[in-house]
């Protein structure tokens, strides 16, 4: 049977779980954050979270906490009910990506800094530094275009259900 086949949410579970370690961040931060892409309904609570993903309760606090800190989620209260619920941020991904520009723009910023002092010192180093300031140059010009291009053609965010 083809792998296509048999993928399903679990596997994209997992497979969030192990880019997001590859990026240096804990794996259930990943697992969590793919859950709620995928959940029905989409918010979930402490409680579902930790059914869902055979966390324990402690973890999915802290990962529940960190994922807000990030932006990608937030805290949901439902009329007449106690609990507290969570769901992926609408619109949390867009402000993601302008957070990595704006590290990108620090990134150019110190580059450029380097590159000036290097080719009054270091013909070398100062080809070296073009190279990478040519790079972080062209995604700092095209990179705001595209989300814009994105933002102009994309689907209104679903609505969050209830």
């Amino acid at each position: 049977m083809p792998l296509a086949a048999r993928y399903d949410q679990s596997h994209f579970i997992e497979e969030f779980g192990l880019l997001f370690s590859q990026l240096g961040q804990p794996r259930m931060l990943g697992r969590m954050l793919a859950w709620l892409l995928v959940c029905e309904p989409s918010h979930q609570s402490s409680a579902q979270l930790v059914q869902a993903l055979r966390a324990s309760k402690a973890t999915v606090s802290t990962m529940s906490r960190e994922l807000i800190k990030m932006g990608l989620a937030e805290r949901v209260a439902l009329p007449g009910d106690r609990k507290t619920y969570f769901r992926v941020k609408p619109g949390a991904f867009p402000l993601l990506v302008q957070a990595k520009l704006e590290t990108i723009f620090h990134f150019t910023e110190a580059i450029c800094r380097a590159l000036a002092h290097a080719e009054a010192e270091s013909p070398r180093s100062a080809g070296r530094l073009r190279e990478v300031h040519g790079l972080y140059a062209f995604l700092e010009r095209e990179l705001p275009v595209l989300l814009r291009r994105w933002e102009e053609q994309r689907e209104p965010p679903a609505q969050a259900q209830r």
